[in-house]
């Protein structure tokens, strides 16, 4: 468990040979730490860097581990060079996509395309060119209410031909990227989808929905199993690489594992880990929700964004 920061963390995500932690957080930062001591390395963009009062909603490696993408409440998406520490381009997204409650970022498992969604607006950038390729807008928006078709996760199936993406009105819409279209739609999927995972195989697909976990087939859309745990908000959940354990953290903190074999419990990670004890003791005090979960490559470590804390 890191000490406690002087601005809240809002993203995570370990780099590709597992070495260093990306962090993002409320004020704009981006910044490298060693794994697992959590020393900085590089800060990439400093606190208020981007901008004042400007949060950075999420980060991702790419899948060859090369680039770092994040983004900021401007829809502005800034890809790192992991080798260098220096940047290597700027996006600027959809006017739709600016101040959104939500905002994430995927690269698709072939890495050729980077997707951006904030508001009702999903926006597909080719990795290489750095072209906007595709701007995808909610079949609720954006005549209707924004909140209608707003965009909450999304997540790329492993032949990156299909991008789902979860709304605030509790659908799973299932997009074709070739054909920009939607083509399927998973009508009241859970209550409040704001995170999604997909297992390694892409046969799973997890989504929260309040204090329970839904989980999917993808291919045929089905419900196959329902992981309920806890009477708090789940906000975060993950696959481990290897896919043969999956993680959900709660309001305040504590994180429950199962296997994906049983889809058993075969750990709760929360309070009674003394490290933790006072960053979980805080954050249940303020119902933080944590932002953001991510194993490491090699499966060993779980990161979390636990408010002002960063747990490992």
């Amino acid at each position: 468990m890191s000490d406690k920061w002087d601005t809240m963390l809002t993203a995570t995500d370990f780099s590709r040979d597992g070495k260093f932690i990306a962090v993002g957080d409320l004020d704009g930062g981006v910044v490298l730490r060693h794994s697992p001591t959590l020393e900085i390395a590089a800060v990439l963009s400093g606190p208020g860097g981007t901008g004042v009062d400007n949060a950075t909603f999420d980060l991702v490696f790419s899948p060859d581990g090369s680039l770092l993408a994040s983004v900021d409440k401007y829809a502005t998406i800034t890809l790192w060079d992991v080798a260098s520490r220096k940047k290597a381009a700027t996006l600027n997204g959809d006017k739709n996509q600016k101040e959104p409650e939500y905002a994430t970022l995927a690269f698709s498992p072939d890495g050729k395309i980077l997707a951006h969604n904030a508001n009702t607006t999903i926006t597909l950038w080719d990795v290489r060119s750095r072209n906007l390729v595709a701007t995808l807008v909610d079949p609720a928006g954006p005549t209707a209410r924004v909140t209608e078709g707003a965009v909450l996760c999304m997540r790329f199936t492993p032949d990156s031909r299909t991008l789902i993406a979860s709304t605030y009105t509790d659908k799973l819409r299932f997009w074709d990227i070739r054909r920009r279209r939607v083509t399927a739609t998973v009508q009241k999927a859970g209550y409040g989808l704001i995170d999604l995972a997909d297992s390694p195989d892409g046969k799973v697909l997890a989504a929260t929905s309040r204090n329970e976990v839904k989980l999917w087939r993808p291919g045929s859309r089905t419900e196959i199993e329902t992981l309920t745990f806890t009477q708090e908000p789940i906000s975060a959940v993950a696959f481990s690489p290897d896919g043969k354990s999956f993680a959900a953290s709660e309001e305040g903190g504590a994180v429950q594992i199962w296997s994906t074999t049983t889809w058993n419990p075969i750990r709760v990670l929360d309070e009674r880990i003394e490290e933790a004890a006072k960053a979980i003791n805080e954050a249940e005090a303020r119902q933080t929700l944590p932002d953001d979960l991510s194993f490491s490559p090699g499966g060993v470590l779980l990161a979390e964004a636990l408010g002002y804390h960063l747990a490992l």
